[in-house]
């Protein structure tokens, strides 16, 4: 039951009397929540950002992080039940985004309230096959070599056998639950999906940002920035202005 989990590990808000729209934020693989701490500043006040805190990261750090996507939703569905009365909105980057779709599904499933923008960034349609070998099952040298080569893991961090210590188990877990997930036959979402990329990302392309459309029978927008696979760091001056009148348009 939701009483049994300790809601305020998982979950904060930033809001005051204005705020008329929730947004739940999903990290990347093997990242945290500090970088959408920055947001506040750049959204309207009707916004209030709630970064997701998962297993295995951050504060959480000493916990086990989750390898099955099920499982994962499954809990956040109990943690987000005193968050469901309110106007919400999703964004999940890459991994964060198919978290962020599989949530939505299952609250759809469930006949419960549904984000009023599903915001998905640099994430391919999970019908779409995949265009490299998975990573979770390689030995660590090549395992570390693809996390360099995917751009996410700074060289320093990679090099740092402290931290790599700390950080591989989760690392291994979040490319098992994103690649091990199996998508099943479903009824198109009734909310918006907003999906956006990255001009110059090579591991997801416009076509497969552009195969979110079926999934919902709301309308579907695709916007490109400029930028690689993480162009929401070096965009963000573009991305965040545009995120906003995308979720106020949808209140």
């Amino acid at each position: 039951m939701a009483s049994n989990i300790e809601t305020s590990s998982w979950i904060t808000c930033t809001q005051d009397t204005e705020t008329r729209l929730r947004l739940f934020c999903f990290p990347y693989a093997g990242g945290g929540v500090a970088f959408y701490r920055r947001w506040p500043t750049s959204l309207p006040r009707e916004v209030a950002l709630c970064p997701v805190y998962l297993p295995g990261r951050e504060q959480r750090i000493e916990e086990p992080a989750f390898t099955s996507l099920e499982q994962l939703v499954a809990t956040l569905i109990e943690v987000m039940q005193p968050y469901l009365h309110e106007p919400f909105a999703f964004f999940g980057h890459s991994m964060g985004g198919l978290i962020a779709y599989v949530l939505a599904r299952s609250l759809q499933e469930q006949s419960l309230p549904l984000p009023r923008a599903l915001c998905l960034s640099a994430i391919k349609a999970p019908h779409l096959p995949a265009r490299r070998e998975p990573l979770h099952t390689q030995p660590l040298p090549g395992f570390l070599r693809s996390l360099y080569r995917l751009g996410g893991t700074p060289l320093a961090v990679l090099q740092n056998a402290e931290l790599m210590r700390l950080m591989l188990p989760t690392l291994r877990a979040d490319f098992t639950l994103y690649e091990t997930y199996t998508l099943t036959p479903s009824i198109s979402l009734t909310c918006p999906i907003i999906v956006y990329g990255g001009v110059q990302d090579t591991l997801v392309s416009r076509e497969e940002l552009e195969g979110w459309r079926p999934y919902t029978s709301a309308s579907c927008t695709v916007r490109q920035l400029p930028g690689n696979h993480f162009y929401l760091h070096s965009a963000q001056d573009l991305l965040l202005p545009l995120l906003a009148q995308d979720l106020l348009v949808n209140l």
